[in-house]
């Protein structure tokens, strides 16, 4: 069954939304030199609006989580879908024209991935960009969203922006629009830097109300593939495989490690999953390790996967007790971490 999501459905008009995006146009060429020097009252004058004018109100703590855990940091803005305890999407802020390195996008999606949060968005309250955080892909390959509010036509705007509408990013699986209402179809624009130019089509805006998007119903994934791990008795976090969960739960210990995550990510490489095979690799190169070792990577080492259920929760094992915390004792399977892993 297709549902159809109308634009008129949304908990403000249409117009509004434009009208609130136009308003954040006139701050930004208004008020650019202070803004740049402060994220707060960037947050105050260009993001809080926004989110609130896509359904996500700031004020709400039914909706908005600021300041959200993430391990070894804090998200700026955890939005809340209801009563789910994964976050819907984690937004990170930056004042005006803060210059984002590729390495910061990564280390965003590394703490969403680690608390099982499928979507992350950045945003200097001009730019905004949102990345699909399990997709195994590049960088670029995960990116959904990429718009820059002073250079994007804001009715055509508008219309972009709602992947980032509450119902549609809370469904889990958020479409775009449909090309006929954004027009010329063009690559999905990339962006190196927060000041640099966004590269957006070319839509003619219209006064006429747009018509409807499509909302595709989200495919189930198998439960038997569906895991989940909790640490130190908090929340369940649910991971769509057996491999992400590990890749979690290493990047988990990472944070632990007494001599940091680069150390112990070498540490494993030097501790055997099975029959003198690593449980990390810096790299694959051989057509025996691409069988063996996940696409996925942890922060540029591959992870050992060619086991069933029951062999993984060994590897775990081996995992925990690689890692060495700050008063000498290592993480405890049951008790600091739990797995709901089938038998497999």
């Amino acid at each position: 069954m297709i549902t159809c999501l109308r634009i008129r459905t949304m908990p403000m008009p249409f117009g509004d939304l434009i009208n609130v995006i136009e308003t954040i146009r006139r701050r930004i060429e208004a008020h650019r030199q202070s803004l740049q020097q402060n994220e707060t009252r960037t947050r105050t004058a260009l993001i809080d609006p926004l989110l609130t004018a896509l359904g996500w109100d700031v004020s709400d703590p039914g909706l908005v989580t600021p300041e959200y855990n993430v391990g070894q940091g804090r998200a700026d803005y955890a939005l809340i879908n209801g009563s789910d305890i994964i976050p819907a999407a984690i937004v990170e802020a930056k004042k005006l024209n803060y210059a984002l390195k590729n390495d910061e996008r990564m280390q965003m999606l590394n703490y969403a991935n680690a608390r099982g949060v499928r979507y992350a968005a950045v945003t200097d309250g001009n730019i905004w960009e949102l990345y699909e955080v399990f997709k195994q892909a590049p960088l670029e390959g995960r990116r959904r969203l990429s718009v820059k509010i002073t250079s994007t036509p804001a009715h055509q705007l508008a219309l972009q922006l709602l992947l980032l509408w509450r119902p549609n990013l809370a469904s889990g699986g958020p479409v775009a629009a449909q090309e006929p209402v954004l027009g010329t179809r063009r690559e999905p624009a990339t962006t190196e830097a927060f000041h640099q130019p966004v590269d957006t089509s070319s839509a003619q805006t219209s006064s006429a109300p747009p018509p409807a998007m499509t909302h595709q119903p989200r495919q189930r994934r198998s439960s038997s593939r569906i895991v989940q791990y909790c640490v130190d008795g908090e929340n369940w976090i649910q991971c769509n495989n057996a491999i992400l969960l590990m890749i979690s739960i290493v990047q988990w210990c990472a944070q632990q490690h007494l001599n940091g995550a680069g150390d112990y990510y070498d540490k494993l490489s030097r501790t055997y999953a099975r029959r003198g095979q690593p449980i990390l690799i810096r790299e694959i190169v051989t057509g025996k390790q691409k069988t063996c070792y996940s696409r996925e990577e942890v922060n540029g080492w591959y992870i050992f996967r060619n086991l069933p259920n029951q062999e993984k929760r060994k590897m775990i094992d081996k995992i925990l007790r690689a890692c060495i915390r700050q008063d000498g004792t290592s993480p405890v399977p049951d008790q600091d971490l739990q797995v709901k892993l089938s038998n497999g």
